[in-house]
């Protein structure tokens, strides 16, 4: 009982649970799961390989692992990398000493 909008493109592997309702003009990419009872607004976008465990508002552009608007899913990802790169300098000072 999932309801699809008009002009929708989804992507392989995607898994939809019951009773969601998708708008129109979306774009889903490929192995994104969506939780079920939930809304996906008109001419939004989500990115590959991401999770969507909330509603997804008209326009909205989401992404990752839960989904959350994609600039601040790359934030996230800026922070993380930074983190594992401060980690290998440490593990490199040990290294040297």
């Amino acid at each position: 009982n999932v309801t699809i909008g008009n002009n929708c493109l989804i992507a392989a592997q995607t898994g939809i649970a019951g009773s969601c309702t998708l708008g129109n003009n979306i774009l889903i990419g490929g192995q994104v799961g969506v939780a079920q009872h939930l809304t996906i607004g008109d001419g939004a976008m989500v990115a590959g390989r991401s999770a969507v465990m909330q509603d997804i508002e008209d326009g909205g552009v989401f992404g990752g692992m839960p989904a959350v608007p994609l600039r601040l899913w790359h934030k996230q990802t800026i922070a993380l990398r930074k983190l594992a790169l401060k980690k290998e300098d440490r593990e490199r000072e040990r290294e040297r000493e």
